[in-house]
């Protein structure tokens, strides 16, 4: 999927969006699966009462108190998803259509976090997932060429879907 169609996508997936966390997931020591929480990073600086963006690693459910608190209306959760897609290629995901993925590399799979804060939040929550190519473990954070350019793509657009979307200068 081309750049303008992953924005028309997202944008279209976060129609109403009142409030959105973004929530990076991933294990920075297994190479692109640090993809998630690099991002969270990256966009860290934005600044909107109506955003909020978190780093959870690979504990997000540690960070339900604060979504509860915030009460987003969407999240969009940014991770590593082995789509059987070559390596850097981003997809746009609601929580049904994860049932068929692989089990996630985390504590918790992400099929079962979607469904938990869909439901502890009422919220629609998105996944915004880059395929891996490399997940073994490394002492630092580490990206494959492929992962980075994917990287820069989700970064690109939800920077862009969030524009549209009158989320950063609220």
């Amino acid at each position: 999927m081309h750049k303008e169609e992953l924005v028309a996508k997202l944008a279209e997936k976060l129609r109403g969006v009142k409030k959105l966390a973004v929530l990076g997931v991933g294990n920075e020591l297994r190479g692109d699966d640090a993809v998630g929480p690099l991002l969270a990073r990256r966009i860290r600086r934005l600044r909107s009462p109506k955003l909020m963006i978190i780093d959870c690693g690979v504990s997000p459910e540690n960070y339900t108190g604060m979504l509860r608190r915030f009460r987003p209306s969407h999240v969009v959760v940014v991770d590593a998803v082995d789509t059987g897609s070559p390596p850097g290629t981003v997809e746009v995901f609601e929580s049904y259509e994860l049932v068929g993925l692989p089990l996630s590399t985390h504590k918790v799979p992400l099929r079962l976090l979607a469904e938990y804060l869909e439901a502890a939040l009422r919220c629609k929550l998105l996944v915004l997932g880059i395929q891996p190519g490399m997940l073994g473990f490394t002492d630092r954070p580490s990206l494959s060429r492929e992962v980075e350019e994917g990287l820069r793509l989700a970064e690109e657009v939800l920077m862009e879907a969030l524009s549209r979307l009158s989320l950063l200068y609220a």
